[in-house]
């Protein structure tokens, strides 16, 4: 008995010192992996994928724009990546592993594998938006 009088008082100090952040879970959310219903990407329409930086593209198909983010490839980063998306199943993106994509630096030939993170819709002014601040 004596020992969990002890241990009381010891759990309750560790509780206090956690503070709030231990008691509540993170609330920010985590970017989708899959689109909306009705909103998948059919890729036999045209479509542009056009690299941002190391790991974000921007997606262009008939009409609206999505952003892509990936692992980390630095053949995205150079001056004319070129971009391989290897379908997985069908001719529709809707969930990140619905396709693969390969990326190369102009000239190479091998690709490198570029695995996408998340996919999510974005407006035309947001997509605007970001190819402007790339452009500087």
């Amino acid at each position: 008995m004596t020992s969990s009088r002890a241990a009381t008082p010891l759990l309750l100090a560790a509780v206090l010192l956690a503070g709030p952040a231990a008691a509540q879970p993170d609330k920010t959310p985590s970017p989708p992996t899959s689109l909306p219903g009705g909103q998948c990407i059919d890729t036999t329409l045209s479509n542009n994928w056009e690299p941002l930086d190391d790991h974000t593209l921007l997606l262009r198909s008939v009409g609206r724009a999505f952003r892509v983010t990936t692992s980390k490839c630095q053949s995205l980063a150079s001056p004319l990546p070129r971009i391989t998306t290897v379908m997985r199943g069908g001719s529709r993106i809707c969930d990140i592993h619905d396709a693969q994509l390969y990326v190369a630096n102009s000239g190479d030939i091998i690709s490198t594998p570029c695995f996408m993170q998340s996919i999510e819709p974005i407006t035309l002014d947001q997509a605007r938006a970001l190819e402007k601040s790339q452009k500087r």
